[in-house]
């Protein structure tokens, strides 16, 4: 016996993705919570963490497909909450809370989902989480930070210099607001 209807309409799949948009926004919002949380001791949403939410769901390419089903936005999404669990469990290690197994295994299985709804997503995964690991256990290590010289120098001397501090585990990490073009930060 045959049915007459399809088993989803395109309004349901369309409906999909307008879920997957939405679930970006708020997803894009944590994130950015998540990342601000880490550097200060207020745990308000920021109106610079919901206007960054906005940007990123309004993006063009990803606006324009949430009004199709493709599996751009719900591939987002899977991104994006692979990288929300990874940024809460690098906030909870500097607040003092050991990871659990619990979670590392989920941050695992939200990055194999989000490589299997869309396989370049594996740079993503890998690049983005695996990157925030990287730099986070490099910075656990405790190495002694190298003394820095304010002094002008060569090109010569400041490139050596700085190979000198990467040679001994020094990650040049300033906040994004304290950056300078030149490399250096404001006191």
């Amino acid at each position: 016996m045959l049915h007459d209807e399809s088993p989803c309409t395109v309004s349901e799949l369309r409906t999909l993705n307008v879920i997957a948009i939405l679930a970006v926004f708020h997803l894009s919002t944590l994130c950015r919570f998540e990342i601000e949380a880490q550097r200060s001791t207020s745990r308000a949403l920021s109106t610079y963490a919901v206007h960054t939410a906005v940007n990123v769901a309004l993006f063009p390419v990803l606006f324009f497909f949430s009004a199709l089903y493709y599996t751009d936005v719900t591939s987002s999404a899977a991104v994006l909450l692979a990288l929300r669990h990874q940024l809460r469990r690098v906030r909870q290690r500097h607040e003092g809370e050991p990871p659990s197994m619990t979670s590392d295994a989920k941050v695992i299985v939200l990055g194999v989902l989000a490589v299997a709804m869309r396989q370049t997503n594996v740079i993503w995964v890998v690049v983005l989480n695996g990157g925030l690991e990287a730099v986070d256990a490099i910075k656990a290590m405790r190495l002694p930070r190298p003394e820095i010289k304010k002094k002008a120098m060569t090109l010569g001397g400041r490139m050596a210099q700085t190979m000198s501090q990467y040679a001994v585990g020094h990650i040049h990490d300033p906040l994004l607001v304290t950056a300078w073009l030149d490399g250096e930060w404001m006191d």
